[in-house]
């Protein structure tokens, strides 16, 4: 009975772990569809990351601006960061710059300096 246990106990860790270790991993907190205004937005970048804009380079980040939303475990949410992984995508972008979208991708945190906003998504589907 207690080797049973024993299996039955290693192979829940273990597919628990694995769910953790994907979800670490992949970045992706969740799936969201989402409409707002597009807009090519500049940020300082390194070496400070705004604590010296004199010296910061700047860094420009497509950003959507949506009404007040709650995402994950931020509240009130109205800009997200934009990342993607096709020319295509870029293309959109600059195509549709201050203009009207429909997004649908995966979110994630803000996670490094040059993450601007504390929720980014993962570009899927543009429109």
């Amino acid at each position: 009975m207690n080797k049973k246990y024993a299996i039955i106990s290693s192979i829940i860790f273990c597919i628990i772990l694995s769910s953790c270790i994907r979800k670490v991993y992949s970045g992706d907190e969740g799936m969201v569809k989402i409409n707002g205004t597009l807009k090519l937005i500049d940020y300082y970048g390194p070496p400070g990351y705004g604590e010296n804009p004199k010296e910061d380079q700047i860094e420009k980040y497509f950003t959507l601006f949506i009404n007040p939303k709650n995402i994950g475990k931020y509240r009130d949410v109205t800009k997200i960061q934009l990342l993607w992984h096709s020319e295509s995508v870029h293309e959109y972008l600059k195509a549709n710059t201050n203009k009207i979208v429909s997004i649908t991708g995966s979110y994630f945190y803000a996670e490094t300096g040059h993450h601007h906003t504390d929720i980014l998504i993962n570009i899927i589907k543009i429109k």
